[in-house]
C-alpha cells in the first residue's frame, strides 16, 4: 500500500523544500563566475578551492560556505538522539523535451569538424552531428544534426572549443535505438545533453536537463548509471537524479531533498539546509541536513533512499568548507 503524503507536499514539486537567502538567479551567476580549471572536483567533494577564475562572486560564495550565513533555520532541526532506519521512494518530476527544428546548416560560421554516429540509431539511418564555430568567438561551438533528409540545429555544445566536448551514442532508454549523448563543456562544469530519436512522432527530440551541470555516476553499483547533478555550487548545495521512464517514454528528475525532508520527520519550518554527494572508501554516500545540529547520511538504490549508520557521524560537508585553503 503506497504512503499517503502530507497536504503540504504537492507544493515541493514546485518549491524546493529549503530557504534560500540567495536567490536562483544570484546562484546561477556566482556559478557561472565561479568556473576554473578545478570546478569537477570542486563540484564532487575533492577541491583545495583555488584557482584564479573564483573573481568576485566567487568569494562571495566562499563567504557563504564559510560563515553558514545562508544556513538561517527558522525552526533547526535536532540530530536524533540514536540511528533510525529509515528509507523512501524517491518522487520524480517528468522533464519536457524539445524537439528540433528543421533548418539550414549555416553559411556564416566556421565548419569545425562532422561525426559520423554509425548505423545504431534504428529508424533514424545514419545521422552526422556537424560542429560549427563562432566567428568573433571561436570558443562557441553549435551542433548541427543531419539525418539524410533535413538538417536540425541542436544548440550550443561548448563555450570552450573542442576541450572536453564528446559527442557519442548512448542507451539511456534501454530500447533498441540508441540516442545521441553530447557531454558539453558549458559554463563552470559539464552539461549533457541526449538527442533522442522519437518514433512516435517521426521526429529528433533534445533533452538538456534544464542546462544543469551533471555526470554519469553508478550510484548504487547495479551496472546501470545515474544522471547525476551534485549542485555543491548552488546556495544551499542540492542532488537531483535523473532517469528515464520507460513507461511515460520520458526522462524525469528527482530532488533529494524533498523526498529526505519527509523521510527524516521534517515539517515546513524546517530549514533543508543541504544535500551533498560524496565517495568514501568506494561506496557513493548522500549528506542531508537540516540547520547547524542536524545531518544523516544515506544511500542510494534502485530509485529508493535509505539511511545508513556510518562509525564516523561528522559532517562530510562541513569537513569540505573547513578544509584548509
Amino acid at each position: 500500500m503506497k504512503e499517503s503524503k502530507p497536504d503540504w507536499y504537492s507544493s515541493l514539486e514546485e518549491e524546493p523544500f529549503r530557504t534560500r537567502k540567495f536567490s536562483r538567479r544570484m546562484a546561477d551567476e556566482i556559478k557561472t563566475a565561479a568556473a576554473s580549471p578545478d570546478t569537477k572536483a570542486r563540484r564532487f567533494g575533492k577541491f583545495p578551492w583555488k584557482g584564479a577564475g573564483l573573481g568576485f562572486a566567487g568569494l562571495i560564495l566562499a563567504a557563504a560556505f564559510l560563515t553558514n550565513d545562508w544556513k538561517t533555520a527558522v525552526d533547526p532541526a535536532e540530530q536524533p538522539a540514536a540511528f533510525e532506519s529509515k528509507s523512501a521512494s524517491l518522487t520524480y518530476v517528468p522533464l519536457e523535451s524539445m524537439p528540433l527544428e528543421k533548418t539550414s546548416l549555416p553559411t556564416g560560421m566556421e565548419k569545425i569538424k562532422s561525426i559520423p554516429l554509425g548505423q545504431n540509431l534504428g529508424k533514424a539511418g545514419s545521422p552526422v552531428v556537424t560542429l560549427y564555430a563562432d566567428i568573433k568567438n571561436k570558443e562557441l561551438l553549435h551542433a548541427y544534426l543531419s539525418d539524410g533528409k533535413s538538417d536540425y540545429h541542436i544548440g550550443l555544445v561548448s563555450n570552450q572549443g573542442l576541450t572536453a566536448l564528446e559527442v557519442k551514442t548512448s542507451h539511456w532508454t534501454g530500447e533498441d535505438n540508441a540516442e545521441i549523448q553530447i557531454d558539453s563543456p558549458i559554463g563552470p562544469g559539464m552539461v549533457i545533453q541526449v538527442v533522442r530519436y522519437n518514433p512516435l512522432n517521426s521526429a529528433w527530440e533534445l533533452q538538456n536537463f534544464e542546462q544543469h551541470q551533471s555526470e554519469e555516476i553508478d550510484l548504487d553499483g547495479d551496472g546501470q548509471k545515474e544522471l547525476v547533478e551534485n549542485h555543491l555550487d548552488w546556495v544551499p548545495p542540492a542532488v537531483h537524479l535523473n532517469r528515464w521512464n520507460a513507461d511515460t517514454k520520458q526522462f524525469e528528475r528527482a530532488a533529494v531533498d524533498n523526498d529526505a525532508a519527509e523521510m527524516m520527520g521534517l515539517n515546513q519550518e524546517n530549514t533543508v539546509t543541504h544535500s551533498y554527494l560524496f565517495q568514501e572508501k568506494d561506496k557513493w554516500l548522500i549528506e542531508f541536513g537540516a540547520g547547524d545540529n542536524f545531518h544523516v547520511f544515506m544511500e542510494y538504490h534502485n530509485g529508493k533512499l535509505q539511511t545508513v549508520d556510518l562509525p564516523d557521524k561528522r559532517s562530510r560537508l562541513a569537513d569540505l568548507r573547513n578544509a584548509p585553503k
